[in-house]
């Protein structure tokens, strides 16, 4: 009942997730002590795992404080945990603790806390390299190649040429392993995963600055477009099309895009946004439709 909950994202919905996921830490508390073993003392980890979820879902300082709490007591179970059993499975939980840990430490902001950010996600990304190599599975794989994609968004952060550089080391990797999965999928989830990583790979070469990396931007915009076309008209949900419309805008506004391919844009844009203000109603539409509009009479 709690994933149900969370699923449909409401506040209210989310603290009927908490009282839910509450209950069932406390069972699962009171199973580890008694039966202490290492099936009932993974069950707790993974229950403070999915509290810790649900607090950071309802975002805030105070619940993002929670949200670390409840990660740093799945941290202490499951790094002992993987430290007895020593199996892919063990050090997958732990990994996905380590993310835990920088996601809520990333949401928080501040140089201090991005440091940390990053620390958890190298973490994660070693163990993962382990995984990885043991299993080849798709699963191992897909943990990767998002592992990658985080550390170097964290790099990207700290700014400067030196850090971008390691950043794009990071996107890198992470492409070739989205690719791959592609290829070998085909699904939904993978064709989003790529656009992503096209997406941060695209910003991380236009932010080096220099003409080499802005082609090597441009191509990743177009290639981010692309891919957010096909997810939008597979899924035809508001957010696919939401996305593609904010990739268009980004190739179309983007230096070295020729003006009839940022025209062609512009318009495909402009029909999206009015699709999604009249089934939404929502004024970001409308601000959508004004900015298409108005680039379009730029290039005209």
């Amino acid at each position: 009942a709690g994933m149900a909950y969370m699923a449909e994202g409401s506040l209210k919905n989310l603290k009927k997730a908490q009282k839910m996921y509450e209950a069932s830490l406390k069972i699962r508390k009171s199973l580890a002590e008694k039966r202490n073993t290492i099936e009932s003392w993974r069950d707790l980890g993974i229950g403070y795992v999915k509290m810790g979820e649900v607090y950071e879902a309802q975002e805030g300082p105070e619940n993002l404080r929670c949200a670390q709490r409840m990660y740093e007591e799945s941290l202490v179970i499951l790094k002992v945990l993987s430290e007895m059993r020593r199996t892919p499975e063990s050090s997958r939980d732990l990994s996905i603790s380590y993310e835990k840990m920088g996601i809520v430490y990333e949401m928080q902001g501040g140089r201090e806390n991005l440091e940390r950010a990053l620390e958890m996600y190298e973490k994660c990304l070693e163990i993962r390299k382990e995984v990885s190599e043991k299993q080849r599975t798709a699963v191992s794989f897909r943990d990767l190649h998002l592992s990658y994609l985080r550390v170097g968004t964290m790099y990207e952060a700290r700014g400067g040429q030196q850090n971008l550089r390691r950043a794009q080391e990071m996107c890198e990797k992470s492409l070739q392993l989205a690719e791959a999965l592609l290829k070998e999928q085909g699904t939904a989830e993978s064709l989003h995963d790529l656009f992503v990583c096209c997406d941060t790979t695209g910003r991380i070469y236009e932010a080096q600055g220099d003409h080499e990396n802005q082609k090597k931007a441009q191509q990743m915009y177009e290639k981010s477009m692309q891919l957010a076309g096909i997810l939008a008209n597979k899924l035809k949900t508001v957010e696919s099309y939401d996305e593609w419309a904010v990739s268009l805008a980004r190739t179309a506004a983007f230096p070295l895009t020729a003006p009839e391919m940022s025209r062609r844009c512009l318009k495909t844009m402009l029909s999206i946004s009015e699709i999604l203000y009249q089934s939404t109603g929502s004024t970001l539409y409308q601000e959508y439709m004004e900015y298409a509009k108005e680039m379009l009479d730029v290039l005209s």
